[in-house]
């Protein structure tokens, strides 16, 4: 009932969530509440051409994730062998949050500060709406208009640019899990 009171689709609560509680006469109220989905928000290119600083924790992140290059794209993957693009970013971040659960991107998008696209950096998460309204895509921003992510498309983790056609269109925003 408090799930569904809250919109939300795990049983994970985040420090400094807040939630609902619904009452006996207050619970038809509460389900019927509406949150519309983010939508696609187009974003100055500039931003998209930063590098990361040397020893930075955003080019660590980076690094990090480019270890899973050519690893192959399954649903639900959290393993080294294969990934989605949620169990990409849990494999990358989880040792620098170690509370950190495997999530989806709508969880992932709702946890993590939201930044202005033109403060993009490396380490920084991307977020995109393609198969459901809302974040249902994501990856890892590498610097030099990129990103890295778990893609079903191309069969595993790849790096393709924001300006893609595909993904440039689909842009919902960028939000950070750790200050890179």
């Amino acid at each position: 009932m408090i799930k569904r009171a809250n919109g939300l689709w795990t049983d994970i609560i985040l420090p400094g969530q807040r939630l609902d509680i619904p009452t006996r006469g207050s619970v038809a109220v509460l389900a019927r509440r509406y949150t519309p989905a983010p939508q696609p928000i187009p974003v100055p290119r500039v931003a998209f051409q930063r590098t990361a600083r040397e020893g930075s924790q955003g080019a660590r992140l980076v690094q990090e994730a480019k270890r899973y290059l050519g690893v192959r794209y399954v649903w639900g993957g959290t393993s080294a062998h294969a990934l989605d693009c949620s169990g990409l970013i849990f494999r990358v971040f989880s040792s620098y949050v170690p509370s950190l659960g495997r999530l989806r991107s709508y969880d992932y998008f709702r946890m993590s500060k939201i930044v202005a696209p033109e403060t993009l950096l490396p380490g920084d998460l991307v977020f995109f709406t393609t198969d459901d309204p809302g974040p249902s895509h994501m990856g890892i921003f590498i610097g030099d208009g990129k990103f890295i992510h778990a893609s079903s498309t191309a069969g595993g983790v790849t790096i393709t640019s924001l300006d893609d056609p595909f993904y440039g269109q689909r842009f919902l925003g960028v939000r950070r899990l750790l200050n890179p």
